[in-house]
């Protein structure tokens, strides 16, 4: 090895204060990934790296060519079909990144290339895919990407009956939802500190200088995010912390943008909301350490003796996952480190439950647009 002492950060110290607290970060000003000295130090590592490694260059290729060698690269994943379309990726030999396709759901008809990574990234050292979201008539697409490693994604909207771009450009986003109007979408941006904290309504075609602002979480424990009801009948604003959850909502008719409260925020209140079949559908740890499933008409929210327990609370079964269909609901157990589906009838109450045979696994509920389907998506992994 070179006998070369690694390169010193300068110190660019700010006090913050927390809880009444000070206390003094001596490398905050490293957030700043503009500050051209915090640029020259970051090169300065990479030189130094590279000569305390360079002995084994070789070895690191070798390594290289052996991992590349166990991947198939190119490939094709399992599709996900909504309405009329069947959407999946595939990947090309000698190709970084993955090309995002659809067809008729038929499996006639030709591909249709929705968006190539790679000709995006040509020219670029640097390319990473955030939101990917079509629109609910299958007519535009929306993604955001980042170009620079910064995590700063910019959202762009694509005409995908043309394949030419809308002159739309949205900064600084997290995520985004599309309203059932497919010209609305509303999407979170982030605060210097890359918190998702505000919610936007845009109209497309339109400038971002006139998106109109829907919600604002000014507490900074608080991440906020979004999603659609599993029956695309609301817009959820999910804003939460470690051990804290509220929720609102809205019509996602593109018309509405004033969000309803679903609960109040209380210290320790954990809960998640889908809306089907006219109710909500609740996930809360509230009187129930592990979670517990409700049911609650939108006119009861607030009357507790109102409200159903599809799935009660049982100790050490911990809900922490759930799916809703037109004639299902799906439910991810974890008892003892390991998750299991439960899936319940909601006509006859008759549940089975999806659980792998092996003794250490991962299993999570995988993408499920359909309301309507009649059949789960899940990943599975084990060590074998």
């Amino acid at each position: 090895m070179v006998g070369m002492n690694p390169p010193q950060p300068p110190q660019k110290p700010k006090t913050i204060e927390v809880h009444g607290e000070e206390r003094v970060d001596p490398f905050y000003g490293y957030r700043d990934r503009t500050d051209q000295e915090v640029l020259n130090y970051i090169e300065a590592e990479n030189r130094y790296t590279d000569r305390q490694m360079a002995d084994t260059k070789d070895l690191q290729e070798e390594l290289f060519q052996e991992i590349k060698g166990r991947i198939k690269e190119t490939d094709v994943s399992a599709p996900v079909s909504k309405d009329g379309w069947q959407y999946y990726t595939r990947t090309e030999e000698g190709k970084q990144y993955p090309i995002f396709c659809r067809m008729s759901r038929s499996g006639t008809g030709e591909e249709e290339i929705l968006l190539d990574q790679n000709v995006l990234a040509e020219g670029r050292p640097f390319l990473s895919l955030g939101e990917f979201e079509v629109s609910p008539d299958h007519q535009t697409l929306a993604y955001s990407v980042d170009v620079d490693g910064s995590e700063t994604y910019t959202m762009s909207f694509k005409d995908l009956q043309t394949g030419s771009h809308y002159a739309d450009y949205l900064e600084h986003t997290a995520d985004l939802v599309w309203a059932m109007d497919s010209q609305t979408c509303f999407y979170t941006v982030l605060n210097e500190i890359h918190r998702p904290f505000r919610v936007y309504k845009h109209v497309l075609g339109t400038s971002s200088s006139e998106d109109v602002l829907v919600y604002d979480e000014q507490d900074e424990r608080f991440f906020v995010g979004l999603d659609r009801s599993a029956d695309d009948r609301y817009i959820l604003i999910e804003s939460e912390s470690k051990e804290t959850s509220e929720i609102s909502y809205f019509p996602a008719d593109g018309k509405s943008d004033k969000p309803h409260v679903f609960w109040e925020r209380e210290q320790g209140h954990e809960y998640s909301v889908d809306h089907g079949h006219g109710v909500f559908y609740v996930l809360s740890n509230r009187d129930a350490p592990d979670f517990r499933l409700l049911e609650i008409a939108p006119e009861h929210v607030y009357e507790s003796e109102y409200w159903y327990e599809r799935i009660p609370h049982r100790p050490g079964h911990v809900i922490d996952a759930l799916e809703l269909f037109q004639d299902y609901v799906v439910v991810g157990v974890t008892v003892e480190g390991l998750t299991e589906l439960r899936i319940r009838n909601l006509h006859s109450g008759q549940e089975h439950t999806v659980k792998p045979p092996e003794a250490l696994y991962e299993l999570d509920i995988g993408g499920n647009p359909e309301f309507r389907s009649q059949k789960l998506r899940f990943s599975y992994s084990s060590w074998i």
